[in-house]
């Protein structure tokens, strides 16, 4: 796991209750649900990537799900739901309809994601990077809107905002 990912881990899980439950949405590799595993009674990662979900390591408090946060329905209930890096790479619908279904799945909910960073070559390296990933043009869009925005449409009450360590990032926490 990257210096990056270990520093959002680490933050994230300040946030997380011992005990409790958390979905993750976006899951990866499950590395996050992974790093809180000892904390947490029961941890569901989905993420619309078989490939992803095949090599999530799965410990007996865990379980991994191919599934479209985008249709995830209220049969759902967490503790907890995060999201890391994951909303800026959805079309503006798929945005809406996943924070959506945010509010109905769990009492708290934990997004990290991307601002616009005040470096230049920040802002171009992590444009190249959604380049190479493929989803530039969701990404784009999602930084001229603004997750601020984005959760002022949806059904999410911003509880708090929280800067990154970078200040490429933040995390909002909603109920």
């Amino acid at each position: 796991m990257g210096f990056l990912m270990k520093t959002i881990y680490n933050q994230v899980s300040d946030l997380i209750s011992v005990g409790s439950s958390v979905i993750d949405v976006g899951c990866g590799k499950g590395k996050l649900l992974i790093s809180l595993s000892p904390k947490i009674d029961y941890g569901l990662g989905i993420d619309i990537s078989e490939r992803k979900v095949k090599i999530a390591n799965k410990k007996n408090n865990l379980k991994f799900k191919i599934e479209d946060s985008s249709k995830l329905n209220s049969s759902y209930s967490f503790d907890y739901i995060t999201s890391i890096f994951s909303i800026h790479t959805m079309n503006y619908v798929n945005q809406m309809k996943t924070l959506n279904n945010f509010s109905e799945i769990a009492t708290n909910k934990i997004i990290v994601d991307f601002v616009k960073s005040k470096s230049r070559l920040k802002q171009q390296l992590i444009c190249f990077d959604e380049i190479l990933a493929g989803h530039y043009s969701a990404y784009k869009t999602y930084i001229d809107e603004g997750m601020n925005s984005l959760i002022k449409k949806s059904k999410l009450n911003l509880i708090k905002e929280i800067e990154g360590k970078y200040d490429f990032y933040k995390i909002w926490i909603c109920n």
